[in-house]
């Protein structure tokens, strides 16, 4: 068959093909809902599909407003984005297996106290000198049985508790006073889950 669609112009010889590197990003999150003030941390993964080294590898992942990055396992901060300048991503080979073409970074933010409350999502992209780049999309490269997203619902908290005491270093035998405040927040809103629709 394949030499049937090649005769025919209907297929690529594989003689005339010219393999690129072939890189692809994903990312994921440990939350979907947060609250203003918790921290949440992205995986960034990357892996290079092609049998061609990847040069001059670039990863940006875009910090949606109301987050603030607090650190970052590699890259840097640059406007609103973290930048991993990976540099070469190594082909597949079938000497070395698949372990080699992938690599991955942890991006931990905090949600800052005056953010909005709404659905926040992420994408990242990756770049490369020979061969194809890639945009992620809301949805984690993971096989599971419940849909998974990359997107974080930021709510406000349905109960404030805030802890007082009256001394910061305790002994046998002496008394420390606790103040505990509780409320109910009325601006607490319900977290639409699901499928779009």
């Amino acid at each position: 068959l394949l030499g049937m669609l090649v005769l025919s112009g209907n297929f690529h010889a594989p003689s005339m093909m010219v393999p690129n590197a072939n890189v692809k990003v994903y990312h994921k999150v440990d939350k979907t809902y947060a609250f203003a003030g918790d921290e949440v941390t992205f995986t960034v993964s990357i892996r290079n599909y092609g049998s061609v080294d990847a040069a001059n590898t670039v990863v940006k992942f875009g910090i949606p407003a109301g987050f603030t990055v607090v650190k970052t396992s590699a890259g840097s901060v640059v406007g609103d984005s973290v930048v991993w300048e990976k540099g070469t991503v190594p082909g597949v080979k079938s000497a070395t297996g698949v372990n080699p073409t992938m690599d991955s970074i942890q991006i931990v933010c905090r949600l800052n106290n005056d953010i909005e409350q709404g659905r926040y999502c992420t994408s990242a992209r990756v770049y490369c000198d020979n061969g194809f780049g890639w945009t992620s999309d809301e949805y984690p490269n993971n096989i599971t049985t419940v849909m998974e997203r990359n997107c974080v619902d930021v709510v406000a908290r349905a109960l404030t508790i805030e802890k007082k005491w009256n001394r910061e270093q305790i002994n046998p035998d002496n008394i420390a006073q606790f103040t505990i405040h509780f409320e109910n927040s009325a601006k607490a809103g319900w977290i639409n889950g699901g499928r779009p629709g």
